[in-house]
């Protein structure tokens, strides 16, 4: 059976309007906000069809409802675990001070919440539930941090919604959770990489091919447009998802294998990005499936897009690049660059010895010791 697509937002003067649950029949849950310096003021919430509601909501203009007579307002429908992260997690998409990437996080983290507490009522939310959950997310295969990720986020919903009125005036309790560590440290070498490359086809090949030639973060690669790249001069200008108030970018070179790659595909426009899927898409699914079949089809030990980040850098280093130039294409500092990226292995620290002479005499590397000495010992 096809799936009801939800209604866009629409807006009504000031007032900011989301379908929340529904369809019931002809009719969705519509809950009608006002937003003022991050905060939200529930105007009205209800079951309708669209016009039955843009007809109510006009009513309440045409009463006079502003945005400053609405200040103060309580929202008595707000009543359950499901509520108050609808609630919380409309007034975070619409700060303007956080980056995508947290508002993804805080979408994602609130479906977890209320797939398993949405109908506990907020009076009775207490340290049994938030087990629940804590339990309930682990039973999925959650990691520990994702799982306090989400334990995190509803509390975080908790104060707001206390200093809003619509929790009890009391402290959320935390859940005993012993973090494991569960990040995948291990960097692929130049044959692994390209075994797995061969058995990937479409955007996923593309984009490993882009952070395994550039070193890029998997949220940068799958950023990058057309208007990024300079077909002509080789460069490629590589956006950065950090920050919260503005975009960060940085100039690498276009190694001549992915050069001539991106010259033999069709351009698009110059805004069209060259993986042609959403960037929580991309990210989401080249690590918890695409690299994970590669690597098993190849018979190649599991790595992360960050393990090919690792190894273009240690690709730039063993190639004796300086520390200072690797930062400037990898976008980092250089005590970052050494301190947790650069990883040297047994064969590195062999060639560092040998060339650097170590343990070496010069005219005779026999050391002879005196034969008490050596008996004594």
């Amino acid at each position: 059976m096809k799936r009801t697509r939800k209604p866009k937002k629409w807006s009504v003067g000031p007032i900011r309007v989301r379908a929340v649950r529904g369809p019931k029949f002809d009719r969705w849950y519509w809950r009608a906000e006002v937003h003022r310096d991050g905060q939200s003021d529930t105007v009205w919430t209800g079951w309708s069809t669209r016009q039955e509601a843009e007809a109510h909501l006009g009513g309440l203009l045409a009463e006079g409802l502003t945005p400053s007579s609405s200040q103060g307002t309580t929202d008595s429908t707000v009543t359950t675990v499901q509520d108050l992260m609808e609630v919380y997690v409309g007034v975070t998409e619409d700060r303007r001070d956080l980056s995508p990437n947290t508002k993804s996080i805080s979408r994602t983290s609130g479906r977890h919440i209320v797939r398993h507490l949405g109908d506990v009522m907020l009076s009775r939310l207490g340290m049994r539930e938030m087990e629940l959950l804590r339990d309930a997310r682990l039973q999925e295969g959650a990691a520990t941090q994702t799982t306090q990720h989400d334990i995190d986020i509803l509390r975080r919903a908790w104060n707001w919604g206390r200093s809003r009125g619509f929790c009890p005036d009391k402290t959320l309790p935390k859940p005993r959770l012993v973090i494991q560590p569960t990040r995948q440290k291990y960097t692929p070498s130049r044959e692994e990489y390209w075994k797995v490359v061969d058995q990937l086809k479409g955007w996923p090949k593309l984009l490993v091919l882009l952070m395994g030639a550039t070193g890029t973060r998997v949220g940068e690669a799958s950023s990058i447009c057309w208007s990024h790249v300079d077909l002509e001069t080789g460069e490629i200008t590589i956006p950065s998802n950090k920050g919260t108030t503005k975009t960060l970018y940085r100039k690498t070179v276009i190694p001549a294998p992915l050069l001539e790659t991106l010259k033999a595909m069709e351009q698009g426009a110059p805004q069209q990005r060259l993986i042609p899927v959403s960037v929580d898409t991309a990210r989401t699914s080249i690590t918890q499936r695409y690299l994970k079949d590669a690597c098993k089809a190849a018979k190649v030990p599991y790595f992360t897009p960050h393990g090919l980040r690792r190894m273009v850098i240690d690709q730039l280093y063993t190639s004796g690049v300086d520390v200072g130039t690797v930062a400037a294409m990898l976008g980092q500092s250089p005590q970052v660059a050494l301190r947790y990226y650069r990883q040297a292995r047994r064969s590195d620290k062999e060639k560092a010895a040998r060339i650097a002479g170590l343990g070496e005499r010069g005219e005779s590397n026999v050391i002879e010791f005196d034969k008490r000495l050596t008996k004594d010992a």
